[in-house]
């Protein structure tokens, strides 16, 4: 596994969809993609324009149910390592 790229903090492996393998920090928390896409890999996922076509919000309602079990894994997971009244900052991904 990679260094965080917020803190360089060691990472655990949180879980993977398709080729995409997730982990957080568990120094600050931060959740990443391990290893982060890069240069010609990153250039092709923006390529396909696949934030742009509106394919996500056709059914949003549909689209937040699939979504939901790994919003609830990670922000867990991120709440969990918090102390309390602590705040968290998510930046996103576009």
């Amino acid at each position: 596994m990679s260094a965080c790229l917020a803190c360089e903090g060691p990472l655990d492996r949180l879980g993977a969809k398709g080729d995409w393998v997730y982990a957080a920090c568990r120094r600050c928390g931060a959740v990443q993609l391990d290893p982060p896409p890069r240069g010609a890999e990153l250039r092709a996922l923006y390529e396909r324009g696949y934030h742009h076509d509106g394919h996500y919000y056709r059914d949003a309602a549909r689209h937040q149910r699939e979504r939901a079990p790994v919003i609830e894994q990670v922000g867990g997971h991120v709440l969990a390592r918090l102390p309390a009244g602590g705040r968290a900052l998510e930046l996103g991904a576009g």
